[in-house]
């Protein structure tokens, strides 16, 4: 016999406390179940909510070590999460999102900049989710309502990924797919080409850019 689900709950209040290169301030809470799958069991799965922060005040992490990419995030809403992993492998997880926050960088090499910014702010999730990968790169999928108000500019509208965004886990880099953004009554369409380029697609027209081209419009 193998054990049934277990459920575990958790709530950790933070308070000015900092563990190795990171400060934390504010409250997380979260209950998941976690259950063996197959027979034998082949894999875990993990589900159930966490938030952060309560009544009006985020939850803040901040990354301390200057040689690092110092940042600080500030979060608020909750996060309803799944994950199936095999071993160490992570297969599958997807989120439904209701989450307010902020990241600023603190990297002082480069000018400050910071994005506040408010997923599924309409009161509908923000839903997402990534799939490993055969060849161990993960595919996201993700859509929903969004804020943002940045150093790059301010807006609200829709972002969906109508091909999954491809993303190589050891470099960072994006592999295949498209997302596309929906504000005002116009499209944008972000067509990541596999050779380091995107191809922006709007009622102007099309161009494409290196990644360092579009990273240079803004520092996030």
């Amino acid at each position: 016999m193998f054990p049934g689900p277990t459920t575990q709950s958790s709530r950790t209040v933070y308070d000015e406390c900092i563990q190795g290169d990171v400060r934390f301030d504010g409250v997380t809470e979260s209950n998941f179940m976690t259950t063996l799958v197959g027979f034998p069991p082949s894999a875990t799965e993990l589900s159930g909510p966490i938030s952060f922060g309560e009544a009006g005040e985020s939850y803040l992490s901040e990354i301390l070590n200057p040689s690092s990419d110092r940042g600080l995030t500030l979060m608020l809403g909750e996060l309803s999460l799944f994950t199936r992993t095999a071993g160490s492998n992570l297969e599958r997880f997807t989120g439904s999102v209701l989450l307010q926050g902020a990241y600023a960088n603190l990297d002082p090499s480069v000018p400050p900049s910071r994005v506040d910014y408010h997923l599924g702010y309409k009161g509908t999730p923000f839903e997402l989710e990534g799939v490993t990968q055969p060849d161990g790169n993960i595919a996201f999928d993700f859509r929903g309502d969004f804020r943002v108000d940045s150093t790059c500019g301010s807006g609200e509208g829709f972002v969906s990924t109508p091909q999954p965004l491809v993303v190589n886990p050891d470099t960072g880099a994006y592999v295949a797919g498209q997302m596309m953004i929906n504000s005002g009554g116009a499209n944008a369409t972000y067509t990541y080409n596999g050779d380091g380029t995107i191809t922006v697609t709007t009622a102007g027209g099309t161009q494409t850019y290196t990644e360092s081209e579009l990273a240079a419009v803004c520092n996030f």
